[in-house]
This record gives structure tokens, sequence and C-alpha cells, in this order.
């Protein structure tokens, strides 16, 4: 597993144990993003192809935002 997808699961599950519910929630949807992306592609993404899920996705919430 790459390194950056590494990361993003540590960071979800502290923030689970410090009940960090607005944290959780968007970690929790990035990694969710994430597993639709390793589906698609049949592998992991490398932290590159992780780095444009994530972008993509606060995109999209700016823009359902405004």
């Amino acid at each position: 597993m790459p390194a950056l997808l590494d990361r993003l699961q540590a960071d979800l599950n502290a923030a689970r144990k410090a009940r960090d519910g607005h944290l959780t929630l968007v970690l929790g949807t990035a990694l969710a993003e994430l597993k639709t992306r390793h589906l698609d592609l049949g592998r992991d993404p490398t932290d590159d192809e992780a780095v444009d899920v994530v972008r993509k996705g606060i995109k999209r919430r700016r823009q359902a935002a405004e």
C-alpha cells in the first residue's frame, strides 16, 4: 500500500480515537473514494493518483457548497 494511503488510514484511526467527527467524516470519505479508484484500476493507486482523487473530491465539494 502506498505511503499516502497508509498515512490517511492512520489519521482516520487517530481521528476516530479522538472522537473528531468532522475529520473522521472527511478522511472516511476520501478513503472511500480511493477504494473506488482501487477497484477501477485493479490495483492500489499510486501516491500521485491518490492526490488526484483527493483534489477532485475537494473540487466537487467546493462546487456543491457554492
